[in-house]
């Protein structure tokens, strides 16, 4: 510890705070030797606060851990949506019990078509405006689900004295389940199958398709001259 505090020294960091829960680390225990502790700290130097100086440190809550991770947050201000966004498939839609039998239900409304490839359009169409529905209606409430739940979880860890271990591991069982929906989602967005075990990264998942999107973007058409 003489040599960790050297080093802060010497480099002069300091502790950037924290909001939410002031502890981030329980021994787990649920007799008389519960203990929760602050063990984990965010620093920064003086030059990075002053560049980052809408920067702030969150406690998340914690769900397969005994540590709470912990979130660094900038002020990034507004993120700008592209309109008229194309439709897509997404793979975690599957996970959802009625996700299926509401596709096979619109399938199965008659069309008007003409021909077997109107009524095959017009099938498609009618699926997709019943998914567009669906999610509206379900997996937005899900994300919705996801804060709330994650939000109670951070209130039942952050409560002084002993904790309802029992509530708390019914969350932390909910939480995972949601975040693994979200998971395979970014998954599916990235284009990466590389994940297999290991630390939820939604994040970087949420970077990867960005990325991508970003690099199939075209911004202008050259001719044979160079022009625009």
């Amino acid at each position: 510890m003489e040599d960790f505090q050297k080093v802060l020294e010497k480099c002069r960091l300091s502790d950037m705070g924290f909001q939410g829960s002031k502890f981030t680390w329980t021994n787990g225990r649920t007799d008389n030797a519960f203990t929760q502790e602050r063990l984990d700290r965010a620093v920064a130097n003086a030059e990075w606060l002053s560049h980052f100086a809408c920067s702030e440190v969150k406690v998340m809550a914690r769900r397969n851990s005994d540590h709470n991770p912990l979130l660094l947050c900038f002020d990034g201000g507004g993120v700008r949506r592209r309109a008229g966004r194309p439709f897509h498939f997404e793979a975690n839609w599957e996970s959802y019990p009625d996700f299926k039998k509401e596709v096979g239900k619109s399938w199965r409304m008659k069309q008007r078509g003409e021909n077997p490839l109107q009524n095959v359009h017009g099938k498609l169409q009618s699926c997709k405006r019943s998914i567009l529905r669906w999610v509206k209606k379900t997996v937005h409430v899900t994300e919705d689900l996801i804060r709330s739940k994650t939000k109670k979880l951070e209130e039942i860890q952050g409560a002084e004295g002993d904790i309802n271990l029992a509530a708390e591991q019914a969350l932390m069982e909910e939480v995972n389940e949601l975040l693994e929906q979200e998971e395979t989602k970014w998954r599916q967005r990235a284009k990466e199958n590389w994940l297999i075990h290991g630390d939820c990264n939604t994040k970087f998942f949420h970077a990867c398709a960005t990325q991508w999107r970003t690099s199939n973007t075209i911004s202008q058409i050259v001719d044979g001259n160079g022009q625009a």
